[in-house]
């Protein structure tokens, strides 16, 4: 089935024997969109830290809650969040420690606005971490550019629950305007940096994509989602590829 990213976050975790905490975000690779890591939120009285649980570990998924086929006990072992940490939050961590030793060893919270020093350029992670590990909780929050400019906000994320992959990526221009739907394959960048997701077709390509019905068109399975987005595309696009 397809689900929506946002509609996942928040939603409870349980393991084999009861309540362990929420789903806080979901990491993926940016070369395979393959789900890496969920990342646990768990409950106050585990300490309320975060852990990273792989799909590996996930029951069939029933849309309501995330079950793991392991024990409480079993998921506090879990490396914790910041042990594999997605391109954005790698910058966050390594900004605020260079800012810290330039402030003379000052105490930077790790939550609220932070000043980028100057000596952070370019796209480089953290020597030793994945280039490819990013966050949907941060990409839901884009834009998307297309190669001759601004095609709009990044809304979502849509997630297949058999294979535990991005299908898409939904976005819009405007408040009013509508949803469309843009497929990974497409996708040629995501620079942290700028906060953006470049995409490989023009903003003409773009206003040809069929609009998007969440209300129709979630909770359906991806084979049947994208027969019924081909069947809708115009002539013209598909002429233009």
């Amino acid at each position: 089935m397809i689900r929506s990213y946002k509609k996942m976050q928040g939603m409870p975790i349980r393991a084999l024997d009861g309540f362990f905490g929420k789903i806080r975000d979901v990491y993926f690779d940016d070369r395979t969109w393959r789900i890496q890591y969920f990342v646990a939120e768990l409950v106050a009285w585990f300490s309320g830290k975060n852990v990273l649980v792989p799909p590996s570990a996930v029951s069939p998924f029933d849309g309501t809650s995330l079950k793991i086929e392991l024990t409480k006990s079993e998921l506090k072992k879990c490396p914790e969040a910041d042990s594999a940490l997605p391109v954005s939050l790698q910058r966050q961590y390594r900004e605020r420690t260079l800012f810290n030793l330039a402030s003379g060893g000052k105490n930077i919270s790790n939550e609220g606005p932070f000043i980028v020093p100057p000596m952070i350029d370019g796209e480089q992670s953290m020597s030793g971490v994945d280039p490819h590990l990013r966050s949907c909780k941060n990409v839901s929050r884009y834009e998307l550019i297309a190669s001759d400019g601004d095609i709009g906000g990044i809304q979502d994320l849509l997630i297949d629950d058999s294979l535990w992959l991005i299908r898409f990526l939904i976005a819009k221009a405007d408040e009013d305007g509508p949803e469309k739907l843009y497929g990974p394959q497409f996708i040629d960048n995501i620079e942290w940096s700028l906060a953006v997701v470049k995409i490989g077709i023009t903003k003409n390509q773009a206003q040809l994509k069929p609009n998007f019905d969440a209300t129709r068109q979630l909770d359906t399975s991806y084979e049947y989602l994208l027969k019924e987005l081909y069947d809708s595309q115009p002539k013209e696009e598909t002429m233009h590829g």
